[in-house]
Order: structure tokens, then sequence, then C-alpha cells
């Protein structure tokens, strides 16, 4: 069996399992260089050594770390190997304080944004903290003005999850979809934003 027979029943199986389609794209991503890398007629042929080696060339500690779930799964599920991992423990994490944005810096970019559809992507990503991925798979039909919330489906992890809509965020949202909508294929009434008719929103 050669390397890409191994890849191919490793994605099986994380479908099988139920992964995320991102995360198995990354793991296959990563295993493909590695094993691109390392030039081994079978997995069970590279050592621990060579897996450390190849873990070294990532001096950023995320890109390593990265590298090295997609590989230690590998072995966990296709090859039954878990303990080839036993002394290779992760890369420590950098703890830094992360950089806040103060309230008037917020206020001074939404001001200085004049593109309402740049607007409506910082608005959502800064108050309902939406991660970027999120934010381009979101439908109309996702948001729920009348509760108030936005319904992210299938998110990281394949899991589902509810983020609050604050209701300074409507008025922009529907100007966006009057100036947008008839770029949009389906019916306005499908997803309950009928801005002529407020009582049409679902």
């Amino acid at each position: 069996m050669n390397i890409s027979e191994h890849i191919s029943n490793f994605i099986q199986e994380m479908k099988r399992r139920n992964y995320a389609k991102n995360t198995i794209d990354n793991y296959v991503s990563c295993l493909q260089i590695f094993f691109a890398k390392i030039n081994k007629d079978h997995p069970k042929n590279i050592n621990e050594y060579d897996i450390k080696y190849f873990l070294s060339n990532y001096s950023t500690v995320n890109t390593q770390r990265n590298y090295h779930g997609a590989i230690k799964k590998f072995y966990e599920i296709c090859l039954n190997q878990k303990h080839k991992f036993k002394n290779i423990p992760y890369a420590r994490t950098d703890k830094k304080l992360p950089i806040v944005l103060s309230v008037n810096e917020i206020q001074s970019m939404f001001s200085a944004c004049v593109n309402i559809k740049h607007k409506v992507i910082l608005a959502l990503l800064y108050s309902c903290g939406l991660r970027v991925s999120e934010l381009i798979n979101l439908k109309w039909s996702d948001i729920d003005r009348h509760r108030k919330v936005i319904n992210i489906l299938q998110a990281k992890g394949n899991k589902d999850r509810q983020v609050m809509l604050p209701p300074t965020l409507i008025p922009l949202l529907e100007k966006y979809y009057k100036i947008y909508k008839a770029e949009r294929k389906t019916h306005p009434s499908e997803c309950g934003w009928d801005v002529s008719d407020k009582k049409n929103i679902k």
C-alpha cells in the first residue's frame, strides 16, 4: 500500500467519525507535506527521530502544533501507533497578552469605513464575535431578528451555536439587504428579510 492509499483511508475514517471538512482538508494537507519531506516507502518506517526532525523545521509554534496534531491523528486512527508520539510532546504555546482596541479606536474604524458591505463585515465580526469562516458561510435565513440571535450552523468542529444579535445592528443589516438584495438568487420572502414590510421579518 502506497502513501496515497494510506491518506485515502485516513480521509474515509475521518469522514466516518464525522470530522468537519475543513479539519480533514487541513490534516490531509499537512500529511501530504510531511510524507513528501520524509520520503519513505511506508509510514511505519518513519521513526520518532524523523517526526521530531520534521517538526523542528517550523519555528512558528502554531504551525508546528498543527502538523503535530495531523500526523499524530493519522498514526492513531490508521496505524494504531499512538505510542509513536509518547516522547514527542506538543511545542509549548507562547503566552502573550492580546492586543485589544479601545472603544475610541473601534469607533474611529467604523467612522472611517464608508462601504456598507465592509461596515457590515466589521460589525458582525466585532459585535457578534463571528469567526471569518462563519461570516463567509452566513445566510440571511440564519439571522433571526425577532429573537435577536444569529444561528451559526456547522461551525468549528461541525458544532452549531448561537450568538446574540445587538439591536443596533438591525438597521445596518436592513440597509445592506436593501442595497444588495438584487444580487441574490433567492426571493426575499424566503428568509423573511423583505424590508418593505417589517412584520414579515422572522
